[in-house]
This record gives structure tokens, C-alpha cells and sequence, in this order.
């Protein structure tokens, strides 16, 4: 038990020596003749605080596009034309 609390020296007077506060609560506790020392610490720390804030953000991707064009092309066809011709065939001319 002294080696222990020799190794804890070092640890305590560098604590003291930055000005921390080392122990806060100190009870001393004897059971079947022997003492302990609780020593209890209170250590305080910043609490995070979480909010929500709207932000707006743009993204950038590919995309395709389909687009319709009106075009007007100019092709040339050939012309058929039809007419009635009055013909006989096989006349019977006696």
C-alpha cells in the first residue's frame, strides 16, 4: 500500500502544482482496522450543443437531354403520272 501511494505523489503534486483542483470530496472510511481515503473528483466539461440550421447546397451531375427539332429537308422523288387511254384490243373487224 505505501508503494502505491508513492507512485501516486508524483501524479498529485504535478496536478497541484498546475493549479487544478485534484479532489473535491474527501470521506475517509475504516473497515476492520484499516482506513481508506475515498476521494471523489468533480471534473467539469463543455456540454456539446447540437442544432439544426438550413443550408443550401448544389449539386453537379451529367445529364442527358433529348431535343426535337423541327427541320425542314428538301429531297427530290420521281413524278408518275397516270392517265386513261381509250385503247382496243383485238378488235373484231371483219
Amino acid at each position: 500500500m505505501a508503494r502505491s501511494l508513492l507512485s501516486l505523489t508524483p501524479v498529485m503534486m504535478l496536478a497541484l502544482s498546475a493549479g487544478w483542483a485534484v479532489a473535491d470530496d474527501v470521506k475517509y472510511l475504516d473497515e476492520n482496522g484499516i482506513t481508506y481515503r475515498e476521494t471523489t473528483q468533480v471534473t467539469q466539461r463543455p456540454l456539446a450543443h447540437t442544432t439544426m440550421q438550413p443550408r443550401d447546397y448544389t449539386y453537379y451531375r451529367q445529364r442527358q437531354t433529348t431535343e426535337l427539332q423541327e427541320v425542314q429537308r428538301t429531297y427530290q422523288v420521281p413524278i408518275t403520272e397516270y392517265q386513261w387511254k381509250a385503247e382496243t384490243h383485238r378488235s373484231w373487224n371483219p
